[in-house]
């Protein structure tokens, strides 16, 4: 017998999201709770109703995500400052040389 996969075993009950914006000071569980608290008020169900090992797996791959989100937008932002620190001392360097 030829395997299906997660083929009718696997159901999209209920959807959340966290809020859209910037949440620095929200740590990635706080967003791994809030957007899990609204999929599960989504669904109308508990989280005692979802098949445990899943929904460990769901929410570890999903902290995953958002810290590699993060941990990207912070390389960014610092490679940003270096440009303008450089640019700052050129712009210092050009005002002192007589």
């Amino acid at each position: 017998m030829a395997s299906h996969g997660i083929r009718d075993k696997v159901a999209i009950i209920g959807m959340g999201c966290t809020n859209f914006g910037e949440h620095w000071n929200k740590s990635t569980d706080d967003l791994l709770i809030d957007s899990s608290s609204a999929a599960l008020a989504s669904a109308g169900i508990a989280l005692d109703d979802v098949d445990e090992e899943l929904d460990v797996l769901a929410l570890r791959l999903h902290a995953h995500q958002v810290e590699r989100v993060r941990v990207e937008q912070l390389e960014h932002v610092v490679q940003r400052l270096e440009d303008l620190r450089l640019l700052v001392l050129v712009e210092l360097e050009e005002l002192l040389v007589p």
